[in-house]
């Protein structure tokens, strides 16, 4: 087990974790456009500079160059600089089941950072109230800033969780995988003062709904990204799951044989493996156009998979 696999870096400030309902950062109503956490194609926000960087920002990295694990000749597969409040939320997620175990593996170094720590002050501050006025507190950019200035080198990407944002998807993650530092910048309270944007590589969002800050969004993230890396799981695992080849996977099914008078599909059961790998690719057609027919709109086709959709489709029919 690598000497330091993860590493949780906090400020000796301790805060009160309570938040007023007016103080958190929200989403919804006509007031909704950059609050909460919204959510594309991977598209780094910003100028491109000639050598592929961002004009003004930190160079985005080549892939595939990698620093190496400490004590040992093997590349850290990603290095993840995360900043918030409350660092004590990011704790037992990353510490348990398959993140615990890449964790203690050395393919991911995953250092947390308490924000105060570059607060302003002697009480650390970090948010203040809003110009124009209006309900709650928002994110100053000098303690934003000054962390940046201090973790971000050439080769990392910066991540902004915003409403406003571009929707995570897999996709992102793949990219985001394929980078070899990220910096995750978790808001809180009303957002961030907009001058923040200037400072980070891409703003993304996970969905259109309330919470209370970017902690959350942040272990999505980290825990869709370090399942990719090589070693972490099985590669069969990732290249059979869900939005994988942009299809919904297909029915699992395991014993019983029966369940309830609810019988495993005999196609599965027979040993053609043929029939098998048709059957999955017949049922994940059909939940996609059931369930997420957008998924399916633009997608290429292969002659097999054309087939098997117009036999679905033939199935709706009326008559049919």
């Amino acid at each position: 087990m690598p000497s330091v696999a993860v590493r949780w870096v906090t400020s000796t400030c301790r805060r009160d974790e309570t938040l007023s309902a007016s103080s958190t950062h929200r989403t919804g109503g006509s007031s909704s456009t950059r609050r909460g956490w919204t959510s594309g194609r991977p598209r780094l926000r910003g100028r491109l500079g000639s050598d592929g960087g961002h004009a003004g920002r930190a160079t985005v990295p080549a892939l595939g160059h990698r620093p190496s694990r400490a004590g040992t000749a093997d590349p850290v597969a990603l290095e993840i600089d995360v900043l918030t409040l409350f660092p004590d939320m990011l704790d037992g997620p990353l510490s348990g089941s398959i993140p615990g175990r890449i964790r203690e593996q050395g393919l991911a170094e995953i250092r947390v950072h308490d924000l105060r720590r570059w607060g302003l002050g002697k009480h650390r501050s970090v948010d203040d109230t809003p110009y124009g006025g209006g309900a709650g507190m928002v994110m100053r950019p000098e303690p934003v800033a000054a962390a940046l200035d201090e973790l971000r080198r050439p080769g990392s990407t910066t991540v902004l969780f915003d409403p406003a944002g571009e929707r995570f998807s897999q996709a992102w993650a793949h990219d985001l995988a394929a980078r070899s530092h990220l910096i995750l910048v978790c808001p809180r309270y009303e957002g961030v003062d907009d001058r923040i944007r200037a400072l980070v590589d891409v703003e993304l969002s996970i969905g259109d709904y309330v919470l209370t800050g970017g902690e959350l969004p942040a272990l999505v993230v980290i825990d869709t990204v370090i399942r990719l890396l090589p070693g972490a799981i099985d590669a069969a695992s990732t290249a059979e799951e869900s939005f994988a080849d942009g299809l919904l996977e297909y029915p699992q099914y395991t014993r019983p044989a029966t369940f309830r008078g609810s019988k495993v599909p005999a196609t599965l059961t027979g040993g053609d493996h043929g029939a098998v790998r048709r059957w999955r690719l017949r049922e994940a057609l059909r939940r996609t156009l059931e369930r997420r027919p957008d998924l399916l709109a633009g997608r290429p086709l292969t002659g097999e998979e054309s087939a098997l959709l117009e036999e679905l489709r033939s199935e709706t029919e009326p008559g049919s």
